[in-house]
């Protein structure tokens, strides 16, 4: 006897009566299923807005055909952190979108190379989003050659972050063809990764009188006339690392890093670090390193451009200015004319080093020159002293902070002889001072 086993597939047509808002419509969804939970067929599906769920999709077959609409219900209707999540295809930007919602938002595409935001017309002079809330944005492009020549003018930017006090990331995108990409006018935060700025005016700006941080890291700026415009700011953190910098051929004066000393100041975390430029323009502009300004930027490892460790360099030739020595026991701080010097995160004054960081490093120093006598067979001793003796005087042979003596022995008096000194020194930190001092042996 044969058996037969019949199957029966089983549909259920299951109608969701709740409505929702679709692109300025009222409707109703359906979704038909198999009594195994799978989908058969399937038109647009709208959530109520009486039983919020949290994902909503934007495009042909979303919940919302526009993002403003989708935006606009949020404002009215979000009672939890929501994703916004974009179809592939293009959607056109003809006003400035708000986004004000009392709740975070995970607004993202696609994928940066299929879901692209275009300028249209109607927004002329305007940017294409305003920032008032928690917002990360993720996976797709900003396009601003949609309306001609949108992107030269002042407020024509793809994001504004406008209110003080928020958090807000930007990964994985591309933002083309904007006044800034990123313009950052209140005292609060974003984290930026692997997204790519090309052809904007300026790439980021940070303009607030607020206390503001920017995180940047794995991206591109290219061909924009300022990468980072760092304008105004009130004790920032920036962390910048592992950023491309490719400044435009036929514009020489393109910035990478642009900075006002007189209007942004630092916080606790300021590095610029492990970054590349391709040589063209300026890699900084207003950085200055030679005072305390600067002295706690991190600033290394930048491909084509000098490391900011802390280092200085005093030059003396033909010094005629005299130590006199009057106690054997004792050590004299030398007195010297400078001829020249080069200075970072030091300062030169008054015969010494003086350090300007409140980042404690040990210090390698090294000295060399001559020294002569005025009287015959005579022996000095010639040693690098921290802050004057720590606070001892007078300052004795055996002083803690006294740093790699060395005797030079001088037989004939007003005979320049050579002497060499490398010394390390522990633990300096902000304000402490290193001078040379000599003493003198029968």
């Amino acid at each position: 006897m044969r058996t037969i086993t019949i199957i029966f597939l089983i549909l259920i047509s299951l109608i969701v009566n709740g409505q929702t808002v679709l692109n300025g419509n009222t409707t109703g969804g359906q979704v038909t299923i198999d009594a195994l939970g799978n989908v058969v067929t399937s038109g647009y599906f709208s959530a109520s807005k009486n039983t919020l769920v949290n994902r909503y999709y934007v495009g042909t077959k979303g919940h919302f055909q526009t993002i403003s609409s989708a935006i606009n219900w949020l404002t009215d209707s979000m009672t939890a952190p929501s994703e916004l999540i974009l179809d592939g295809g293009d959607f056109t930007i003809v006003d400035s979108i708000g986004i004000e919602l009392p709740y975070e938002l995970s607004f993202r595409g696609f994928s940066f190379n299929t879901t692209t935001i275009k300028s249209g017309t109607g927004l002329e002079d305007k940017p294409m989003f305003n920032i008032r809330s928690d917002v990360s944005f993720e996976r797709f492009t900003i396009d601003g050659t949609g309306l001609a020549g949108w992107g030269n003018e002042t407020l024509e930017n793809a994001f504004n972050i406008t209110k003080a006090g928020l958090y807000c990331e930007f990964r994985n995108m591309d933002i083309d063809n904007a006044y800034r990409g990123i313009n950052l006018v209140s005292g609060s935060a974003f984290f930026q990764h692997n997204t790519v700025f090309s052809n904007c005016i300026k790439g980021v700006e940070v303009n607030t009188t607020g206390v503001p941080a920017i995180d940047i890291e794995v991206t591109n700026f290219e061909d924009c006339r300022v990468g980072i415009d760092l304008v105004d700011a009130t004790t920032m953190d920036m962390f910048i690392t592992t950023v491309n910098f490719v400044n435009g051929t036929t514009h020489t004066t393109d910035t990478c890093i642009k900075y006002d000393v007189t209007k942004v100041t630092w916080n606790d975390i300021t590095t610029i670090q492990g970054n590349n430029w391709n040589r063209v323009g300026l890699f900084q502009a207003g950085f200055d390193f030679t005072n305390s300004a600067n002295a706690n930027v991190i600033f290394i490892s930048n491909a084509g451009y000098e490391d900011k460790n802390p280092h200085a360099k005093i030059n003396v030739i033909n010094n005629l200015t005299t130590t006199t020595v009057t106690t054997t026991t004792n050590y004299y701080k030398v007195n010297y004319t400078n001829t020249s010097s080069y200075t970072c995160k030091f300062t030169v004054g008054n015969n010494r080093l003086t350090y300007q960081s409140a980042n404690t490093r040990d210090l390698k120093i090294w000295v060399s020159g001559n020294v002569q006598v005025n009287q015959n067979s005579r022996t000095v001793d010639i040693a690098v002293v921290k802050n004057a003796g720590c606070g001892t005087s007078p300052v004795l042979v055996n002083n803690a902070c006294l740093y790699s003596p060395m005797s030079c022995r001088l037989p004939s008096q007003n005979v320049p002889y050579p002497f060499s000194i490398v010394a390390y020194i522990p633990d300096i930190t902000l304000n402490d001072y290193i001078e040379i001092w000599v003493t003198k042996f029968k």
